[in-house]
């Protein structure tokens, strides 16, 4: 298919067009959106479109559609050129550039039986008749031509003939005006009857009308002088298939009568003087005598005459294109306006335009808009406003490394041959979601769920990669984890996840095997949890016990629970959780110690009773006040082993404790309290009976109570826990991370790493810079990073934690 397309005062090339037809009404006005479609990982982007060429006035696939839906020819213009009447002209004569047979001699074949007469521009010199021998029929001429010569005066035309089709003379013919034997200022023009023979390369083509080598001044343009009826019996099957309905076959002839008589009528710039008409989709296809049909020819003759007219009488300019897609496009022409096309889908053919899928590489891009370097995105920026996705492109960015360059939407789909300015970007889909990857031994379990819908490609399975060793397994479009066996002990796994889609895979989503998330439902049960993840069946050494509202009275659990090998557990102050004996009786030997901390207001005789008769032997250690339990506590701890250091934190900042029991873990330390700015009088006695210690004071507040300690001092939580991680460890081989605001998991956590690494913060949805920079810092060094609690979601805290974990 091809279309016809000229403005006003100059003819464009055309490209022809379709769309999906959506909703009904005349045409909307144009939007501003904000598409952006970042260069796919296989550095293609996959365009789907509606339409093919420009989509002004009638749609062929519609008038196609609209036939096979009963409609006359005289509906089918009517829908496509509203305000036009139907209008009978005579058949005029128009001249139509040969473009195959330019930059060449005009040359043509005799035809036998038939005379051939030649006529010139130049005033005075007459027309005659060419002789086919010039022996007396020993010899015929084969070929006659126009050709440009030079002269004193400048190029001329002369008229040449050859009788064995390779040596050319001067034509000479005898009985004509002697002008003919010598060159011509003007142009010549042969005919042969009703058709001429055109040699046009190795090839001969017949022309209907006359052919004339119309002279410049200093070339020729080959020109078919031809009837406007003759003319349209080779246009009509050159831009519609004959196989198509009488009706549509009717349609397109009086579109391109209609066509042939405005450009008639409006010359074309420049060279109207010569040709009225392109023989290319700059106006209409037209090949010759070769390319008709009778079926074409038919519908030529039914409709003979008949143009599409204004107000005032005048040709209108009916212009054409393959597929409207579903929506016309608006011509600055009353009777050229955007409208829904119900017609245009209506065809059910394989090869139709209504729509299509096409590629478009980045390289492509940078190649033509080669200022911006590598491309990163297209944006598109505006569209008509007509149909799906929003309609046709008006605008649209280029984005790359070095800069951007904004176009029209006519213009990106003319330089990248695109049929039609009517497409979107389909995207593949985007990253999976909540990628985890575990690690059991010498196995892993890579788990994730779909991507979010992104309006591009629809999943047909998952590629998942893990390094080293690009071990790779693609799974179904339904599966959501894929397994691995027979890795590497020791090693560090790094997992990709990528959706794939009939127009390419997605960008991968990269975890590692490095992070576990530990938590429940509840605080008790995130305590169990930790728990079964770190103890055996029978193998505690103790247990400690702490209230799950009290927390202050738990502030120095960590280096005794890990000085004594012994989990962290809840309890209620009045009775037991079951979930917590439970855990109690499975990780501890019958007759072991359950430390209680904390005065009977915090852990009651109630619960002190209910330990008893399981069988295991309670110990508090507990005061009136938080500060008298960390003394217990210290002094329990210092009876068990030696005791070189003290953590200071305050009384009212859990976050500062569980950030400094690692450091007390690591500096063989206990941990004591301050209150209110300055150190409780418990401290001060357990410090004077233990003189010589180093002092840490973790956290603004016992920095003030103990200005002598060694200070770790942060703005936040977060801060001051990435400063005592600095301090503390220069190689860790675990790290553990928790919400500043959970007391549960600090504390469990904090225990859970027995001096191997740092705790750090996240919040409820981001990570601190702080905390990034601890992780990717060490993370050569680190081998499991735990996220313990609920109170850490996979966006954007698990997924930043993954982030800093990778090179």
């Amino acid at each position: 298919m091809s279309s016809a397309r000229r403005t006003l005062g100059a003819v464009l090339a055309v490209v022809a067009g379709l769309a999906v037809a959506l909703g009904p009404g005349a045409g909307a006005a144009p939007i501003s959106v904000h598409e952006v479609y970042p260069v796919p990982p296989n550095g293609v982007f996959t365009l789907d479109g509606h339409g093919y060429g420009h989509g002004h006035g009638m749609s062929q696939f519609g008038a196609y559609g609209a036939a096979l839906k009963g409609l006359t020819y005289q509906q089918i213009v009517a829908f496509y050129y509203p305000h036009t009447t139907l209008s009978h002209q005579a058949n005029r004569t128009v001249r139509v550039l040969v473009s195959a047979a330019q930059g060449a001699p005009l040359t043509i074949e005799p035809r036998s039986g038939v005379d051939t007469s030649v006529s010139s521009s130049v005033a005075g010199v007459a027309a005659c008749t060419l002789p086919t021998s010039y022996d007396g029929g020993k010899t015929t001429v084969q070929r006659w031509r126009a050709k440009v010569v030079s002269t004193a005066s400048g190029p001329r035309l002369r008229l040449q003939k050859t009788v064995d089709g390779s040596t050319w003379t001067a034509g000479n013919p005898p009985g004509c005006d002697k002008a003919w034997s010598a060159v011509m200022d003007g142009s010549i023009t042969f005919t042969t009857g009703g058709y001429v023979r055109l040699v046009v390369g190795s090839s001969v083509r017949r022309y209907r009308g006359a052919m004339r080598a119309a002279f410049t001044g200093s070339s020729i343009y080959p020109v078919d002088v031809v009837p406007i009826e003759s003319y349209l019996r080779s246009v009509v099957p050159s831009e519609m298939p004959s196989s198509w309905s009488a009706a549509a076959l009717q349609a397109q002839a009086v579109a391109a009568r209609t066509y042939a008589a405005f450009v008639h009528e409006h010359p074309h710039p420049g060279v109207g003087a010569y040709f009225d008409l392109y023989d290319t989709t700059s106006d209409q296809m037209y090949t010759g005598m070769g390319s008709e049909v009778t079926s074409t020819n038919d519908a030529v003759a039914a409709t003979a005459g008949n143009v599409l007219v204004d107000s005032q009488g005048h040709a209108v300019f009916a212009q054409f294109s393959s597929s409207s897609g579903g929506w016309t496009v608006a011509g600055g022409q009353p009777y050229l306006i955007a409208q829904q096309d119900p017609y245009d889908g209506v065809p059910d053919v394989s090869w139709s335009p209504h729509s299509w899928r096409t590629t478009l590489a980045a390289s492509s891009l940078r190649s033509v808009y080669s200022s911006i370097g590598a491309v990163t995105s297209i944006v598109i920026t505006g569209r008509d406003g007509n149909g799906q996705w929003g309609g046709r492109v008006t605008s649209l960015t280029v984005h790359g490394s070095s800069g951007s360059v904004s176009v029209s939407g006519t213009s990106f789909r003319s330089t990248f041959g695109l049929r039609s300015e009517w497409f979107r970007v389909v995207l593949p889909p985007d990253l999976p979601t909540f990628v985890r990857a575990s690690r059991t031994g010498s196995a892993a379990t890579v788990t994730w769920q779909p991507p979010k819908p992104n309006g591009g490609a629809p999943v047909t399975g998952y590629q998942v990669v893990l390094q080293p060793g690009s071990l790779t397994k693609n799974v179904s479009a339904t599966a959501r984890s894929a397994s691995f066996s027979g890795l590497t002990s020791g090693t560090d796994y790094v997992a990709d996840v990528a959706a794939r889609s009939d127009v390419g895979r997605g960008r991968y989503a990269a975890v590692t095997t490095k992070v576990d998330r530990l938590g429940a439902s509840s605080r008790t049960g995130t305590a169990v949890r930790v728990s079964t993840a770190d103890f055996a069946a029978g193998s505690a050494g103790a247990v400690v016990l702490t209230s799950s509202t009290v927390w202050a009275h738990g502030l120095a659990a960590g280096p005794l629970a890990v000085g004594l090998h012994a989990p962290v557990l809840f309890t209620d102050s009045g009775s037991v959780p079951s979930a917590t004996m439970t855990e109690i009786q499975r990780v501890l030997p019958a007759g072991g110690r359950v430390y209680l901390l904390g005065n009977t207001d915090v852990i009651s005789d109630d619960v002190r009773a209910a330990i008893a008769a399981k069988g295991f032997r309670p110990v508090r250690l507990g005061g009136v006040t938080p500060a008298a339990t960390a003394r217990a506590v210290a002094n329990r701890l210092a009876s068990v082993t030696k005791i070189s250091a003290v953590v200071e934190v305050d009384d009212g900042s859990f976050a500062d404790a569980w950030s400094g029991t690692p450091l007390a873990v690591r500096r063989h330390a206990v941990i004591l309290l301050s209150h209110n700015g300055a150190l409780a009088p418990e401290t001060k006695t357990w410090l004077s009976h233990h003189p010589g210690l180093t002092r840490y004071a973790v956290g603004n507040a016992a920095h003030q109570a103990d200005s002598s300690a060694t200070a770790y001092v942060g703005g936040t939580a977060a801060q001051t826990a990435a400063v005592v991680a600095a301090a503390t460890f220069a190689k860790p081989g675990a790290a553990g991370v928790v919400a500043p605001d959970r007391a549960v998991p600090g504390l469990l956590e904090a225990v859970r790493l027995r001096g191997s690494g740092p705790l750090l913060y996240a919040g409820g949805t981001s990570v601190p810079a702080e905390t990034r920079g601890v992780l990717h810092t060490d993370r050569a060094a680190l081998g499991q990073v735990d996220l313990t609690g609920s109170g850490l979601p996979y966006y954007d805290v698990e997924s930043a934690v993954q982030a800093s974990l990778l090179p």
